[in-house]
């Protein structure tokens, strides 16, 4: 089943190709109800998202480790009867596959799901790290890809599963991120991003062909405040950062409205572009070089990113 993607925006405005819009409250109305499902939604985006979800009626199931900190700001009330907490480690199959089955069984489907979870960088890959047992050269640390890509995969395989039964489909919610197109320094990170925007892109004609309506997109927020992200850090580069309630915004968005497919929405600093239409769905080089005129003020959002992502390769030197 084919979804054309909508070709009228929200008060829009272009950066090069890329499509500006804003988000209205009014823009995420009709998930009252629904039964929606986050991973990885006890902090940072997860957490804001599972918030925004409850507060526009949506009934809530959050994948993850653990509940959220006493010190987390806007942590959910414990006893709110539309929110169930289901403890799980999202690399773990079996455990994820009970998460998705349970979910059904108490909710009678599943209409979004949010995959959400991640972590920070851990590793270059590259660095010589000797085993104190043998003295051979150790394998790579894989755990950043493991979670930040394969439960990914785990979560959307699971979600598709559960949606084709259903004759209204579903919707599907990806986190990639602005380091999905970037040469950032962060490698296993990176590396994991970029397959996440791979992975939709490739599964998106998949989709097309089932009998029912599945839609699959992707957020990618630039810095975001979380536990992944050293703000400290992020300070030495004069740029502000996202909200979680920004990114959360887009993700509601994403599940409410049913003419939206394929779509990789970019969020930085509350702002919000549509953007795989200016990356082609293949690549940066008409995204970064001709699309963006010069000297054009329509570049100065974009150039501001792109000088965000020098002063932050910068700041990681040591990484």
């Amino acid at each position: 089943m084919y979804i054309k993607r909508p070709r009228r925006y929200m008060k829009r405005g272009y950066i090069g190709s890329m499509s500006r819009f804003e988000i209205n409250d009014e823009d995420l109305a009709g998930l009252k109800d629904k039964a929606v499902l986050v991973t990885g939604g006890s902090s940072g985006i997860g957490l804001g998202t599972v918030n925004l979800l409850l507060s526009l009626g949506a009934r809530v199931t959050n994948v993850d480790l653990s509940l959220p900190k006493s010190s987390e700001p806007g942590e959910p009330s414990p006893i709110d009867s539309r929110l169930t907490f289901e403890p799980c480690n999202v690399c773990d199959w079996q455990a994820l596959r009970g998460v998705f089955t349970r979910t059904v069984e108490r909710e009678g489907r599943i209409d979004a799901v949010f995959a959400n979870a991640g972590v920070g960088a851990r590793t270059r890959f590259i660095d010589d790290e000797i085993d104190d047992v043998d003295g051979e050269l150790k394998a790579p640390d894989l755990s950043c890809v493991e979670t930040n890509l394969l439960s990914v995969i785990s979560t959307v395989k699971l979600a598709v599963h559960h949606m084709r039964k259903q004759k209204t489909g579903g919707s599907i919610v990806l986190t990639a991120s602005v380091s999905s197109w970037s040469r950032f320094k962060a490698v296993d990170y990176t590396t994991s991003k970029h397959a996440v925007l791979g992975l939709m892109r490739s599964l998106i004609p998949h989709l097309e062909e089932l009998p029912v309506p599945i839609r699959l997109n992707s957020l990618a927020p630039n810095w975001t405040k979380s536990g992944i992200v050293n703000e400290e850090m992020v300070s030495l580069t004069g740029l502000a950062l996202n909200t979680p309630e920004h990114v959360a915004r887009s993700a509601a968005l994403l599940m409410s409205n049913n003419n939206r497919n394929g779509e990789v929405i970019f969020i930085d600093g509350g702002k919000y572009w549509e953007i795989e239409e200016a990356l082609g769905g293949a690549g940066v080089g008409s995204f970064v070089g001709p699309s963006l005129p010069a000297g054009s003020d329509q570049g100065s959002d974009w150039d501001r990113y792109l000088e965000f992502s020098r002063r932050m390769n910068l700041a990681l030197k040591g990484l």
